[in-house]
């Protein structure tokens, strides 16, 4: 019994909403009439209350705070009109003016608000491809007697950015990243038979910032692509040989070994990198898809330290290369805009 009155209270209320909504359909249309015949002076009462009980559409509240704002402009109601303005940009944020219908009074009003977000916040994963540069070679023996060939791995990118639009297509952008990279080093002594393969496991936090240059930045419908380089802090996390083994030998291996605890890795570094992407308009946010590329711009190895560890020279017969990290990044996010319409300083007092 009480399941079929739920479902019958239900049932009336979307008929009610049903009723009231092609009520107010009605009173918009009749209001846009009476505007067009220069009957104006009762316009707002005619909206107020399907405003204020939201009988109206998104459609048709946009349509109907565009029409109150320029009721108040040819009533010579100049709060008023600025108020029903910011309503309108709260409801519709970039609100798109039309030169073809659109009276030049409300381009003039339009073009004393702040219609730009003041700023987007961005969401971005993916993932990276290191690559180790070799910037100096070391060796537990003699150089001459080691062969040794690095492979890079994939890795796993997180980032939080805050970004801001200054002018013709030029933003700058803030973030907070987080990275798990991996390689593989195949190292073999010829003079002892000794192969070792080390996997280089790290996590870093770096704080990336960028300038970026968006082509064709003003489209509202087609994609919009974009070109950006900047630098970035980098603070290493954590750095361990994972699974790492050894062949040949008398020496035990050494598995899981934890490189900063032994200050065998320098923990503060930076990067440079360059990019490319496209923006996905969805209303007033983005969907970006981004390619970044990076190289480390300091020895990712502490060369006071490479040689203090009995694990790693014996017993992986392995001593680091001095390295640059390079990272390839592909990455997909989400942009959304934040907005806070008002009118401009220069125009407050006026």
């Amino acid at each position: 019994m009480k399941k079929r009155i739920l479902i019958i209270s239900s049932a009336l209320l979307l008929l009610s909403y049903n009723y009231i909504s092609a009520q107010c359909t009605q009173v918009l249309n009749r209001a846009e009439d009476e505007f067009e015949a220069g009957r104006i002076l009762g316009i707002p009462a005619l909206l107020q209350e399907c405003l204020n009980t939201d009988g109206f559409s998104k459609e048709e509240t946009i349509r109907a705070h565009k029409l109150l704002t320029q009721v108040y402009i040819f009533s010579d109601q100049e709060s008023k009109a600025e108020e029903s303005m910011i309503k309108l940009l709260k409801v519709d944020p970039e609100h798109q003016l039309d030169e073809n219908f659109d009276p030049a009074e409300l381009f003039y009003l339009y073009e004393k608000f702040r219609v730009e977000p003041i700023f987007r916040i961005g969401m971005k994963l993916g993932g990276n491809l290191l690559t180790p540069y070799v910037i100096n070679e070391y060796s537990a023996f003699s150089p001459e007697f080691s062969n040794r060939s690095y492979t890079s791995a994939a890795g796993f990118n997180a980032e939080l950015s805050v970004e801001r639009h200054f002018a013709l297509g030029f933003e700058g952008s803030l973030g907070l990243m987080f990275r798990s990279s991996k390689y593989t080093v195949d190292n073999r002594s010829d003079s002892t038979g000794i192969l070792s393969t080390i996997n280089d496991a790290q996590s870093w936090a770096k704080i990336p910032l960028l300038a970026r240059y968006n082509f064709n930045y003003g489209n509202r419908k087609g994609p919009i692509p974009y070109v950006m380089g900047g630098v970035s802090f980098d603070y290493l996390l954590k750095a361990q040989f994972v699974d790492s083994n050894r062949q040949g030998g008398t020496q035990k291996a050494s598995n899981n070994y934890d490189l900063l605890s032994n200050e065998e890795r320098n923990r503060i570094n930076f990067s440079g990198f360059v990019g490319g992407g496209v923006k996905l308009r969805t209303q007033t946010h983005f969907i970006t898809i981004e390619g970044r590329y990076e190289v480390g711009l300091l020895n990712y190895v502490n060369p006071d330290n490479r040689f203090n560890s009995n694990e790693t020279v014996y017993g992986l017969s392995y001593v680091s290369d001095d390295l640059s990290l390079g990272f390839l990044s592909i990455t997909v996010g989400y942009t959304r805009s934040i907005y806070n319409p008002k009118k401009k300083k220069k125009f407050i007092n006026q």
